[in-house]
């Protein structure tokens, strides 16, 4: 009698304990499930936070271009030579290709756009004819859309000159 009672006795331990190693397995498996994916869109949200404080950086450099010269850099590069209005022209984040990661830019007579490939890591700058203005069809990313969605970080910089008749 005594053999039987503690062979009961040792198979309800052994379920309690593989019953309480299931729970401690999903419990961790759940936290993973929620950290994981948090911590993958952390990056994503510091790349988009450090394209846009570049792209501010640079749209203050254009403008100061604009007052010195009456006119938009013809190049990124134009804002560190011969004056530097910029001390490096930084690279896109989003940016994991072959060669130059520099951000793109299109200058019309009175605009200039600067733009970051974004999170989706595709350009969605449109392809335009030279002198046609891009502003109308560009498509801006917003991370109220998802992490991943469509759309470039994007920079417009316009002529901030007054109109005519306003003081």
């Amino acid at each position: 009698m005594n053999v039987r009672q503690s062979r009961n006795g040792s198979t309800v331990l052994v379920i309690i304990l593989v019953v309480f190693a299931l729970g401690f397995i999903m419990f961790v498996g759940l936290l993973l499930a929620i950290a994981v994916p948090n911590f993958i869109n952390a990056k994503a949200r510091a790349h988009t936070a450090r394209a846009m404080a570049e792209m501010r950086s640079l749209a203050n450099a254009v403008e100061s271009y604009h007052i010195d010269n009456q006119q938009y850099p013809p190049s990124l590069y134009a804002l560190t030579t011969p004056i530097r209005y910029i001390v490096k022209v930084p690279n896109d984040p989003f940016y994991t290709g072959e060669g130059e990661a520099m951000y793109r830019h299109f200058t019309g007579e009175d605009y200039m756009v600067i733009a970051s490939i974004g999170p989706d890591k595709v350009s969605d700058m449109p392809q335009v004819a030279t002198g046609q203005d891009p502003r109308p069809s560009l498509l801006y990313y917003h991370p109220s859309n998802g992490l991943r969605s469509s759309g470039d970080v994007i920079e417009v910089v316009t002529s901030s000159q007054p109109s005519p008749g306003r003081r």
